[in-house]
């Protein structure tokens, strides 16, 4: 059974519920529930258990992205419900996008500053989760996905809806100048912003959102939800505020 109300220390995304979409977003308090990074592999288990209980799903319910920072997308059906759910070796392979059509599994990405981005069809159903960090942006997985979407409902952009969640904001993203010259060099410079005295800084949400609009996403239909994740890293893990030992909030996706 859905609870109507999942008592979750994160946010929710109201605007899609009544295409027939649930996205979930948890918070720290939650604790970590990713497993490809250092963990307790059975405190993991339980706390994604405790989650997807409130959700009124179980682990066999969901698909997991291995995440490698890349633009891969994966189309997935119900036959690979549970994979990545009880341990990391499982995950659908060498992507951080996963796509699924109406009667697929719930999807399920992580992150510590990475935006994770939700995309919906309400039409047929379809939807996406994407990780979407430096280089997924950068290689434009947000575009991927769409196109990728388009082909499976027929459907044109414009009926699509999607969800750019928490991530970490330009202020508190200054890149290195090798880094920053990838930006430079690619058709999103205007994303990065530099000042005389300060290190070029990325707003990775807002070239997120520029991008949706660019493959066909109406603006009025692209949502931002929720804070920087380093300013507020007392809500959510941060990669950047915290260290490398953070852990990695989810964000689940699933058909009402």
């Amino acid at each position: 059974m859905i609870n109507p109300r999942p008592n979750l220390s994160g946010l929710q995304a109201p605007s899609l519920e009544k295409y027939g979409f649930r996205l979930t977003l948890t918070g720290r308090n939650e604790g970590n529930l990713a497993l490809h990074i250092p963990c307790d592999t059975s405190q993991v288990i339980q706390a994604r258990q405790r989650v997807l209980e409130r959700l009124g799903l179980s682990l066999a319910n969901i698909a997991i992205a291995q995440q490698v920072h890349s633009a891969r997308v994966a189309l997935i059906g119900p036959s690979h419900a549970g994979a990545g759910g009880m341990q990391a070796s499982s995950a659908i392979p060498n992507v951080d996008g996963l796509i699924t059509s109406s009667g697929g599994p719930t999807l399920m990405a992580f992150s510590a500053d990475c935006p994770l981005i939700a995309i919906v069809h309400p039409e047929t159903g379809s939807r996406a989760l994407l990780h979407s960090g430096r280089l997924g942006t950068l290689h434009e997985i947000s575009i991927q996905a769409v196109l990728h979407l388009q082909k499976i409902t027929l459907g044109n952009p414009e009926s699509f809806h999607a969800i750019i969640g928490p991530g970490i904001c330009r202020d508190c993203y200054p890149l290195g100048q090798d880094t920053a010259q990838e930006f430079i060099d690619s058709r999103w410079s205007n994303h990065l912003h530099q000042t005389r005295s300060d290190p070029p800084k990325l707003d990775l949400r807002a070239c997120i959102r520029n991008q949706l609009q660019f493959v066909g996403i109406p603006d009025n239909k692209i949502e931002m939800l929720g804070p920087c994740t380093s300013c507020r890293n007392d809500l959510f893990f941060s990669y950047r505020a915290d260290g490398p030992q953070t852990g990695r909030f989810a964000a689940i996706l699933q058909s009402l």
